[in-house]
């Protein structure tokens, strides 16, 4: 059993930032050496490219089809970025569940009844 386990202590390396303004954690991993038994931590930063950082990555934005209208949605809000309503509890959905998928599944579980309806119900 004693051969499974390292003799020795963990050292912590210190990580220095090259940016003043951030202070990242660095995440310490373990790094086997051949010659000792002993384990050291290097530290593992991620890398990010120079010219993205400081900026915000933009998320994708959904447009209104008018397809949705046979799920029970119409559109309000921005035409860039509309926001969902259901037409049968007035709730207001993020433009994230603009998606198809998420609308029928709003309509199976809230409206069950509704499901098989055609455009002109709605």
């Amino acid at each position: 059993m004693d051969r499974w386990l390292e003799n020795g202590s963990l050292k912590k390396t210190d990580v220095v930032s090259s940016n003043a303004e951030s202070k990242d954690t660095a995440i310490l991993e373990p790094a086997m050496q051949s010659t000792s038994s002993s384990v050291q931590l290097q530290p593992h930063l991620p890398t990010l490219p120079s010219s993205n950082f400081g900026q915000v990555v933009s998320t994708k934005r959904r447009k209104y089809d008018t397809s949705y209208l046979s799920f029970g949605f119409t559109s309000t809000g921005n035409e860039e970025a509309p926001d969902a309503v259901c037409l049968r509890c007035n709730k207001i959905l993020a433009n994230s569940s603009l998606a198809p998928t998420k609308l029928l599944r709003h309509l199976e579980k809230n409206h069950p009844t509704d499901k098989g309806k055609d455009i002109s119900f709605f």
